[in-house]
C-alpha cells in the first residue's frame, strides 16, 4: 500500500441542480420559436445547430436552480422507535414462519 503525502486535488462534488421543465419549455419556445426548415447546405445546417445549441444552453441556465439541502428532522421519541422495532421484528417472524398467530400480532401492532 502506498500513502501519498500530497493533499487531495480533486474538487468537491457540485451542488445538485434541479430544472424547472415547464419553465424550460416556455423559455426555449421564446428563445427559439421557429421550426427548422429545409436546410440546403452545410453552412446553413451548422448555423442552425449553433443557434439551437445556444438556445438550449441559455434556457438550461435560466431554468436551473440549486436544490435545498435536506432538512434534518428531529429524532423520533424512544417510544415510537420501540414500536417500530417491535413491528419490524414481527414482520421478520411472519416472513420466516408464516405463523397465523404472528400475523395476527403483526396486524394488531400500531
Amino acid at each position: 500500500m502506498t500513502i501519498s503525502d500530497s493533499p487531495i486535488t480533486s474538487n468537491p462534488p457540485a451542488a445538485k441542480k434541479r430544472i424547472n421543465w415547464q419553465k424550460f419549455k416556455q423559455v426555449l419556445l421564446r428563445n427559439y420559436p421557429k421550426k427548422i426548415m429545409n436546410l440546403k447546405n452545410p453552412p446553413e445546417i451548422d448555423n442552425e445547430v449553433l443557434l439551437i445549441t445556444s438556445s438550449i444552453q441559455s434556457a438550461m441556465t435560466e431554468c436551473s436552480y440549486t436544490a435545498n439541502q435536506t432538512q434534518v428532522s428531529e429524532p423520533l421519541p424512544p417510544r415510537i422507535l420501540q414500536e417500530i422495532t417491535i413491528k419490524r421484528n414481527l414482520r421478520k417472524d411472519w416472513q420466516r414462519t408464516r405463523d397465523p398467530a404472528v400475523k395476527t400480532m403483526l396486524n394488531s401492532q400500531i
